[in-house]
């Protein structure tokens, strides 16, 4: 091992290159000063290695380490634990360029990048992600190979890294498919924030944010019929408490107390029913997605008396749970006086206008269906635009939407909806989910994006329940200044000209959109939902009825056929010995045995100088020896024909006389 990662340019460059793919990965996790930070040391150390710069100084490397230290504290004050060990790594990992001076520091090096990239991999388990973390790998690999190799053309390290990390395909794929799946060992929390998403409070312009994502928020794979896009309505949380300007739920559940279920559900034997398994992306959020009514048997899940479905745990990993929705179902439920109490609230003062207007026009519309459908037909018939760049409201948001900026989104209208709903005194609540989704009838499922985020609300109507009422959707449509089809507008995907849904009127680039949706799909399926139950399905395949010796077996023998691969791989062959191997084998016998009796043999020593010193030793063996070695001498030097079995024989023969008269 030498030191010729400090003059090869190439390997400076793998590691500079490991680095900064890691941040990037991580970039939506990590704070902004990292990446300045991260500039400063991998610029200078590429500098030093081309000679343009010295060594770095020691005072300037204590200001940029307790610079960096003080970014970090101050960064902590704002996340969890989670975040602040990853900024820590990827500090120390930063830092470490800086004292690359020994070869053990290297080893460091690489070491902590492998740890970066199953870091990766807490927070993104997509496909996309993981052929990142093989580029990765191998960059990781290369660098080792180098390091133990420098005499290698840098192609030539990289094919073996190549070749070694193949190697070890096979048995991390049989260990993936045929170990227990365990569980995590232990969890760790984040800031306390949505990850990405929907928040669990909602003011107004909160989920226009959302419209600017194209990233997946869940998949639906339907045991039946799909059902028509005018239903698909993906509930997931009920904001029922208002404070003037934000919407937000009556009760919070700490994030570390789990729920429990607080809803029993009357007899649902003949109640018609829609049957759906729902794959959630991350989101560090307990809550989860339904129709309407949705319920579920995973024992993870816990059913709300607001209709919500929330897990036990937050959701931080791609998890698949199994639901049944109840369309019909709440004309059978009742609504306590304490519910109904609570989605009255409203706050003592504040949008003095819209009360007004209410009280006016409550006067001529006492029904209170009636009076829901003529607050859609004014928003309706009033110069009401839907924009996702509306102008900023006061304190009175309701007051200066209603009567001054008539301008807003899906959370503008939910949340002035359901003031003059409770203004009127007729129960009422905002929902916010997903509407909507893209169903692939190549496949058969539903990919639900974020940029499919909505608000609606439910009003409580006597005889007939909660009713879905979505004011937004009463906009006239001259009056729709931007929406998702609309190319003109930058809201949508924060202006990304890459996203692909952009282009989806271009026959070849929505086919390439919709055949990487179909490989991400099978990925979230098959890979990452993979769990006790599809391994026991998969191995009842493969053996019939399962029994513990008969997975114990499969076990070991697929444990055994990839050792004798790898030991194959390794260089060794089973190759039966050649007549010269066997005749060698034979006088190397004749060495050992003398070393038993203390006579040994120098490498430098000729056949016949080790004679003599066998028979200055044992002079009875003299003439047995001296017939040994001629016959060995003359066969191996002094005849130019192949040594043949024959020839081994009789030079065991000799052997065994020699060692019979010892």
């Amino acid at each position: 091992m030498t030191s010729a990662w400090l003059v090869n340019r190439h390997v400076v460059m793998w590691m500079m290159a490991a680095y900064f793919i890691s941040l990037m990965m991580l970039m939506g996790e990590i704070p902004w000063w990292i990446l300045p930070f991260s500039g400063v040391v991998i610029g200078w150390r590429w500098l030093y290695v081309v000679g343009k710069v010295s060594v770095f100084n020691k005072v300037a490397h204590y200001a940029l380490t307790i610079t960096a230290i003080g970014m970090l504290v101050m960064s902590s004050l704002d996340s969890g634990m989670l975040e602040n060990m990853v900024n820590l790594l990827l500090l120390a990992y930063g830092l470490k360029f800086i004292e690359l001076r020994k070869f053990k520091d290297v080893l460091v090096l690489v070491g902590v990048g492998f740890i970066t990239i199953a870091i990766v991999f807490i927070f993104s388990e997509s496909l996309m992600t993981t052929l990142v973390a093989v580029i990765l790998v191998i960059l990781q690999l290369s660098i080792l190979v180098a390091l133990n190799a420098p005499d290698l053309t840098w192609l030539a390290q990289i094919k073996t890294a190549i070749k070694i990390g193949a190697l070890s395909l096979p048995l991390t794929i049989s260990l993936f498919f045929i170990m227990p799946q365990l569980g995590p060992l232990w969890s760790m929390s984040f800031a306390g924030g949505a990850t990405t998403g929907l928040s669990e409070n909602m003011s107004p312009g909160d989920i226009a944010q959302l419209r600017g994502s194209d990233a997946l928020a869940f998949s639906v794979v339907f045991d039946d019929d799909v059902i028509p896009p005018a239903q698909r309505y993906w509930r997931a949380l009920v904001l029922d408490k208002f404070d003037g300007r934000q919407w937000q739920q009556q009760i919070k559940q700490p994030r570390w107390r789990p729920y429990e279920s607080d809803i029993s559900w009357p007899d649902l034997s003949n109640e018609p029913s829609v049957s759906y398994k729902v794959i959630a992306k991350p989101s560090n959020q307990r809550w989860l997605f339904g129709l309407n009514i949705a319920t579920s048997k995973d024992g993870e899940v816990k059913q709300l008396s607001d209709f919500t479905m929330k897990y036990n745990t937050p959701v931080v990993s791609t998890t698949a749970y199994q639901v049944t929705s109840y369309p019909y179902l709440a004309s059978k439920l009742s609504l306590s006086d304490a519910q109904q109490r609570k989605n009255l609230q409203r706050p003592q003062s504040g949008n003095e206008r819209t009360k007004q207007w209410v009280d006016k026009q409550r006067i001529k519309h006492a029904d209170n269906k009636k009076f829901a459908q003529f607050v859609l037909q004014y928003f309706n018939q009033q110069p009401f635009f839907y924009t996702l760049n509306p102008p900023l409201l006061g304190d009175n948001s309701v007051d200066d939407f209603m009567f001054d900026t008539r301008q807003g989104f899906c959370s503008h209208y939910a949340s002035a909806f359901a003031l003059i709903m409770r203004y009127a005194g007729i129960p009422s609540r905002v929902v916010t989910g997903y509407q909507g989704g893209e169903w692939n009838e190549e496949i058969g499922y539903l990919n639900v994006y974020q940029y499919d985020a909505h608000a609606w609300n439910e009003i409580w109507v006597e005889g007939a329940g909660w009713l879905r009422v979505d004011p937004t959707a009463s906009i006239h449509p001259s009056r729709v200044i931007s929406t998702l089809d609309d190319a003109k507008d930058e809201p949508f995907f924060g202006g990304n000209r890459f996203s692909l849904i952009r282009y989806r009127d271009t026959p070849w680039l929505n086919s390439l959109r919709l055949s990487l949706a179909n490989v991400e799909f099978y990925w979230s399926r098959w890979v990452v939902q993979y769990n006790d139950e599809k391994q026991q399905k998969l191995l009842e395949m493969l053996l019939g009825k399962l029994s513990s010796f008969k997975i114990m077996s499969f076990t070991i023998g697929v444990l055994l056929l990839i050792g004798l691969m790898l030991w194959w791989q390794s260089g060794f062959k089973w190759q039966r010995a050649t007549s010269a191997q066997r005749f060698e084998r034979v006088y190397l016998t004749l060495i050992k045995q003398m070393e038993r009796h203390d006579i040994k043999r120098s490498l430098h020593v000729s056949p016949s100088v080790f004679c003599d010193q066998i028979i200055e030793c044992k002079p009875a063996v003299s003439e047995e020896i001296k017939s040994f070695t001629d016959f060995y001498n003359k066969i191996k030097y002094q005849q130019t024909a192949p040594i043949t079995s024959e020839h081994v024989q009789q030079l065991q023969r000799l052997l065994r006389q020699l060692l019979k008269k010892i």
